[in-house]
C-alpha cells in the first residue's frame, strides 16, 4: 500500500520495472495515472520537503517528457520550486534540458 512517500516511491519504481515506458505506451499511461493518484493523496504543500516525494516529482516530469517536453518542462519547474533544497531535482532538470538540446538553459 502507498501510505507514505517512501512506500509510494518504492511501488512506482517496482511498477516501472515491468517494461520500458519509452517503448510501452500502455505502461507509460499506467505509470502517469499512478503518479497522479499519489499527488491526489499526498498534497505537495505537505510533502515537498520529503526526498522520496521530490524523487516522485522528478520522475513524473521525466515520464511526461517522453511524450510532451513542454509539459515536462512545466513539471520540472514545479519540482524545482517546491523541492528546491534537493540538488538531485536541479540536476535532473539540467539533464533534461541538455537532452532537449537546450544546453544554455541547463544552468
Amino acid at each position: 500500500s502507498c501510505n507514505s512517500p517512501e512506500s509510494c516511491w518504492a511501488y512506482l519504481r517496482n511498477l516501472e520495472k515491468r517494461g520500458d515506458p519509452h517503448t510501452d505506451v500502455s505502461l507509460l499511461s499506467k505509470l502517469k495515472d499512478c503518479y497522479c493518484k499519489v499527488f491526489a493523496r499526498m498534497p505537495m504543500q505537505q510533502f515537498s520537503k520529503n526526498p522520496s516525494y521530490a524523487r516522485i516529482l522528478v520522475r513524473y516530469a521525466e515520464l511526461k517528457g517522453i511524450e510532451d517536453p513542454d509539459e515536462a518542462q512545466d513539471n520540472f519547474i514545479l519540482a524545482r520550486f517546491s523541492s528546491k533544497d534537493f540538488a538531485f531535482v536541479h540536476i535532473a532538470h539540467a539533464q533534461f534540458e541538455v537532452s532537449q538540446g537546450n544546453v544554455s538553459r541547463a544552468t
